[in-house]
């Protein structure tokens, strides 16, 4: 996450990446919290919205092979 203006951003951690039709992105983070402020990366390696949908549908498709 980057707030404009900001020197920092936060390294979020959550129990899972859901669907969501509330929010533009079409998910939400299930029990999110801050772990840590960063401040020793820029703005830019921040992970984009294609990159979280990619992480979750990986993550999707590791436990789909554990089930089964």
């Amino acid at each position: 996450m980057w707030m404009k203006n900001s020197l920092y951003f936060s390294k979020i951690k959550a129990a899972e990446i859901i669907d969501s039709d509330r929010f533009k992105t079409g998910f939400t983070l299930r029990f999110p919290r801050v772990e840590k402020f960063r401040d020793d990366k820029p703005w830019y390696e921040c992970m984009t919205i294609p990159e979280v949908k990619e992480m979750k549908d990986v993550c999707m498709h590791e436990i789909d092979h554990k089930t089964n």
